[in-house]
């Protein structure tokens, strides 16, 4: 969009608001809420995305989306990678959002910047990401990470972070979670996820922990089906609500929603719209979990969320309309990536028609507005970049990172790689980017040490071992394997030809001798097809800081810090690892 389009749309814009907004003036959260119209209070409900318009990613503001803005009245906006460019292109469309959404009722801008494998901005820093951080077993490492996150958060105008997750990984066949959780116990879960809390504060960035009441122990990915816990409350809050329960000691503006089904809490079934069979309702959808457990047991009075509803989980079973009214009712009071037109068209149906009282509404309104004064957004501080502060988070990325990595395994000392001239290094990965990344730092710290960045032969392996394989590991003197598992499947030879040709390279250079280190960048998990490696260290996220801390320890620039925060299971119950493992050179 041009520059005088984009300026003639916004002011257009800003006198339409002026002119017609019946809620101009208002700062009392009360006074706010008496003033504004149903169709108003619903619309401060609905926390949409806007991912792309006729096939191209949304990065500036356009017709569209500043007339849903105004239509319905939203009170929030999240945020994907494919919105973000760089970081002036993104504070000037976080500035236009809220111009359009006019300073009476700002918005929340959200984002999913977890850390590690679930980062949204493609620019600035990562940090490790949650298990990288619980490896390190530091809760004082989350403080720092998640307020180094909060403040470049706050640099571009983003005011709410999803995140910290507080779901307990104890199910090593969990799709969806794995690296993006602390660990698998409930404490250090707790401890962790507190001091996360505790840094996007400190920051200013207002924070939506999640997923209640725990999506750790599923094996079903809620964004592709509907995933069953079969638990109790009492088993519930030995574990999975721990974590949560600690948690409201630093006050989460924001608790998310898993959409997972808990029959022995929820038993109510309904017909699915996919194929008529009977399902439960999932958590999401629930009144005896969001009010019953998480707002009468768990005593929690901040903002409830839903996870997002565009997931296969809730549209396979049920209508646009119908998830939103349900979700209310149930006790959700904000409904996130919602059927905008169909919600909220549903929703003031409801009120209208006596299905939700509308003093219900209101109880979601004054949290959201009551949060919403908290951060400022009524007096529209905004943060100054800090240029030196950049540095400052990359070197404290790289910390992290560093005290994160984990070796499990050192037969015979094959660890640390002597960085010693003629010798011939070969990286393996099965993507693209992360073999750039490897090569990147593998250069960088051959050429640190005075040897020819020419000795590295990197190559990307799928779906078998090819004769360019085969030469390159004849020729080798130091072989990294890269594996990246996100779930069984993924790690089961049987299941996944990568996992296959993984297996396979490991085999054929064991059987010509030749020194191999496996480096996991995602689950520590993959060690359990890989037991024949000689050397096994995880660094938790394929990310370049976590990768380039794994490559410092194996040419012996660092010393392995970190231990397991997960049990690495063996065959038949068995532990081939236990929480808490990690050796040293």
């Amino acid at each position: 969009m041009c520059i005088v389009k984009r300026i003639a749309l916004l002011f257009a814009v800003f006198l339409a608001i002026a002119v017609s907004s019946p809620v101009a003036e208002a700062r009392d959260v009360d006074g706010l809420l008496r003033s504004m119209t149903l169709e108003e209070k619903i619309g401060q409900m609905l926390f949409p995305a806007f991912r792309t318009e006729e096939g191209r990613a949304v990065t500036e503001i356009t017709l569209q989306v500043s007339q849903a803005l105004r239509q319905y009245h939203v009170g929030g906006v999240v945020l994907f990678r494919e919105n973000l460019v760089t970081a002036d292109q993104t504070i000037r469309l976080i500035g236009d959002l809220q111009t359009v959404a006019g300073i009476e009722l700002p918005l929340f801008i959200g984002i999913d910047q977890e850390g590690g494998r679930v980062t949204r901005l493609p620019y600035g820093t990562v940090m490790p990401g949650n298990m990288a951080l619980g490896a390190t077993g530091n809760p004082e490492n989350a403080f720092l990470a998640a307020k180094a996150i909060g403040e470049e958060l706050a640099e571009l105008g983003f005011n709410l972070n999803f995140a910290p997750v507080l779901d307990i990984n104890s199910n090593p066949d969990n799709p969806v979670i794995g690296v993006r959780s602390f660990g698998e116990d409930p404490d250090s879960v707790a401890a962790m996820g507190k001091a996360f809390i505790h840094g996007l504060h400190a920051a200013g960035i207002a924070a939506a922990v999640k997923h209640f009441p725990g999506h750790g122990d599923t094996s079903v990915d809620s964004h592709l089906g509907l995933p069953t816990l079969p638990y109790s409350v009492k088993q519930l809050e030995d574990r999975e609500l721990k974590p949560f329960q600690l948690a409201l000691s630093e006050s989460p503006d924001m608790i998310m929603t898993a959409h997972i089904a808990l029959p022995e809490i929820e038993s109510a079934t309904v017909r699915s719209a996919k194929d008529g069979t009977a399902v439960y309702l999932p958590a999401t959808l629930s009144q005896p979990v969001l009010t019953g457990l998480l707002r009468q047991r768990l005593g929690y009075n901040g903002i409830i969320i839903t996870d997002a509803l565009n997931m296969k989980s809730i549209t396979e079973h049920f209508g646009a309309g119908e998830a939103a009214v349900r979700a209310v009712q149930a006790g959700a009071d904000i409904l996130l990536m919602p059927d905008l037109e169909k919600s909220h068209a549903a929703l003031v149906t409801a009120v209208q028609q006596s299905e939700i009282a509308e003093a219900r509404i209101d109880q979601s309104v004054r949290r959201i507005l009551a949060v919403k004064k908290k951060q400022g957004l009524f007096a529209g501080v905004k943060r100054k970049v800090q240029p030196e502060a950049k540095k400052q988070r990359a070197a404290l990325e790289a910390r992290l990172a560093g005290q994160a990595v984990t070796l499990l395994k050192n037969d015979a000392k094959v660890l640390p790689f002597a960085l010693q001239p003629n010798r011939r290094v070969l990286l393996l990965a099965s993507k693209a980017e992360q073999l750039a990344a490897m090569r990147q730092e593998a250069e960088r710290i051959l050429q640190s040490a005075g040897l020819p960045a020419e000795s590295i032969v990197a190559l990307e392996y799928q779906r078998k071992v090819s004769a360019v394989h085969q030469t390159a590991l004849a020729a080798a003197d130091q072989i990294i394997l890269v594996t990246e598992s996100a779930d069984a499947a993924g790690r089961d030879p049987v299941r996944s030809s990568i996992a296959a040709t993984a297996a396979s390279l490991a085999s054929l250079a064991a059987k010509a001798g030749k020194p191999l280190v496996v480096m996991a960048i995602r689950n520590p998990y993959d060690i359990m097809y890989l037991q024949a490696a000689p050397a096994f260290l995880t660094v938790y996220a394929p990310v370049a800081p976590n990768i380039a801390a794994g490559l410092k320890v194996i040419f012996g620039l660092a010393e392995p810090q970190g231990k397991l925060p997960v049990t690495i299971p063996g065959k038949n119950g068995s532990v081939l690892y236990p929480r808490g493992f990690g050796i040293g050179y």
